[in-house]
């Protein structure tokens, strides 16, 4: 159940069928009343104590020592404190835990495992003594574990949402985070894990209890959910001390936790998973620049100044995007999801295919995307046009050696004609005016061209190009960050929220 993924995969899919004793059978398990009892031993203090049946997170009573959550991952017995690794395997003896941090600190503490269904309502702690590194003298401590994804017999009233308790105003930000990451990375890799964070109360309604010490709601009332399960789906509770009556029953109830549980880790898996992949950078500034560049290349030089070249290259990129997408992401996210992709597989991939083929739609506006685009096609038109400039700036200089020429004709054959009543000044006056119009709309034709010409050969494009790709890395990166910021918060202590 802790350390066989594929097994707890198998044996939850047998239980929703009804079919887990055929399914342990065929693995050669025999789940006998002795055994289970002897299971059972196993969560509880005494010298058959396993550390993996106390697998979840645990939220510390208030303590001047600066502690906060404790976690016990079920599938390798390690315990991280505020999302520090303990310094080496923890050692059990009999029900003491020991282990040790990084900086010296010593833990000695003893759990109470969350209940089976059918055994008396327990809530599941942790309490024990702790040694400073600088101080031999020893301090108590205490905890409760709480359940990050609440009653799944009611998956409905939580809406997929998580439940972190308040922490102390004393707990940095930094002791948040890291147990914020820590849990997010056992839950998405270890199906044990996801077992130890959900529960069923034995009440109807999910019962949240205010401990008086100021810990914040946590659900103290639950069962342990993975063994239930199992029990109930192996026929393996019988009637007597500490047991219950299912006996036919077992299958069914089996049957139902196991729909919740998969239930909650879908829908939780799910939105991890996209979150996972829109707040992924696949560097979308390296793909644009080589991307629609070549899709601008591709381009006929007849068909650049077609204005649908815009729309066909932004589609172009959308797939493009998308390959890239599942091909930067797709081996980080089967090893890293591998608790959905076990549990879901096409479910999985589904999300996993949606979810890259939109990003390119998310990460950057389509204006942005679109003033990329449009600036490869002017600089390739740029390219096209820079001869026909230079061979107007050629004609335009020809035509106005031309137009002085006929000018001085004019103006010549005024001075060689009797002046009649003084209109020869005027005349020459009204040339002038004329020629010099037509120069002035020659020479800002040559300018003109001539600043075509110069933008094209000192880089004005490159330098465009690159300041577009650096706005729509910047608008992706905003975006990816909004986003995950609006996921963190969802994921805080009651009490602790995001600043802004």
């Amino acid at each position: 159940m802790y350390e066989d993924q594929e097994f707890v995969d198998g044996i939850l899919r047998a239980a929703e069928q009804e079919k887990a004793s055929e399914y342990a059978a065929s693995h050669g398990i025999d789940v006998t009343q002795a055994n289970w009892m002897a299971l059972k031993e196993m969560s509880q203090q005494g010298q058959h104590f396993d550390l993996r049946l106390a697998g979840g997170v645990y939220r510390f009573a208030s303590n001047t020592l600066g502690f906060s959550e404790l976690l016990v991952d079920p599938s390798t017995r390690m315990i991280y404190l505020d999302g520090q690794e303990a310094d080496g395997p923890p050692r059990v003896q009999a029900s003491n835990v020991t282990f040790s941090t990084s900086a010296g600190t010593s833990f000695e503490i003893q759990f109470k495992c969350a209940p089976i269904v059918g055994e008396r309502p327990s809530p599941p702690a942790f309490k024990g003594t702790v040694s400073l590194s600088d101080n031999q003298k020893k301090i108590s401590i205490s905890g409760a574990k709480y359940y990050l994804w609440g009653n799944v017999a009611n998956p409905e009233g939580n809406a997929g949402e998580d439940y972190v308790p308040e922490v102390d105003p004393q707990i940095s930000e930094q002791q948040i985070l890291a147990a914020e990451k820590v849990r997010e990375d056992k839950a998405v890799s270890s199906i044990a894990f996801c077992l130890d964070l959900a529960t069923k109360p034995y009440t109807h309604d999910v019962q949240l209890m205010a401990a008086p010490d100021g810990w914040g709601d946590v659900y103290l009332e639950g069962i342990h959910v993975g063994l239930s399960v199992a029990g109930a789906a192996l026929g393996a509770f019988v009637a007597g001390p500490g047991g219950a009556a299912i006996g036919a029953a077992g299958s069914q109830f089996s049957r139902i936790l196991t729909a919740s549980i998969k239930q909650a880790i879908h829908s939780r898996m799910s939105r991890r998973l996209q979150n996972y992949i829109t707040q992924s950078d696949v560097q979308l500034k390296e793909m644009l620049r080589d991307r629609a560049n070549y899709w601008v290349q591709k381009i006929k030089e007849e068909d650049l100044d077609d204005k649908e070249n815009v729309d066909r290259v932004r589609k172009e990129l959308a797939k493009d995007y998308k390959l890239r997408c599942r091909d930067t992401l797709r081996k980080e996210i089967f090893s890293k999801f591998f608790t959905m992709h076990l549990l879901f597989g096409e479910e999985f991939i589904k999300v996993f295919k949606d979810n890259t083929a939109t990003k390119f739609e998310t990460d950057v506006s389509k204006e942005m995307i679109d003033k990329v685009i449009t600036v490869y096609i002017r600089q390739r038109q740029s390219a096209r046009d820079v001869p026909s400039w230079k061979n107007n700036i050629r004609e335009l200089r020809e035509n106005l050696r031309i137009q002085e020429g006929k000018l001085r004709k004019e103006l010549e054959d005024i001075e060689n004609r009797p002046d009649k009543d003084g209109k020869n000044a005027k005349e020459r006056s009204e040339i002038e005016k004329r020629y010099a119009e037509e120069r002035q709309r020659i020479e800002r034709e040559i300018q003109d061209n001539e600043s075509r010409v110069a933008d094209h050969e000192s880089g004005k494009h490159d330098r465009e190009i690159t300041d577009r790709l650096d706005e729509a890395e910047k608008e992706a990166k905003e975006y990816r960050e909004r986003e995950k910021r609006s996921q963190d918060a969802l994921r805080r202590p009651k009490n602790r929220k995001l600043k802004e």
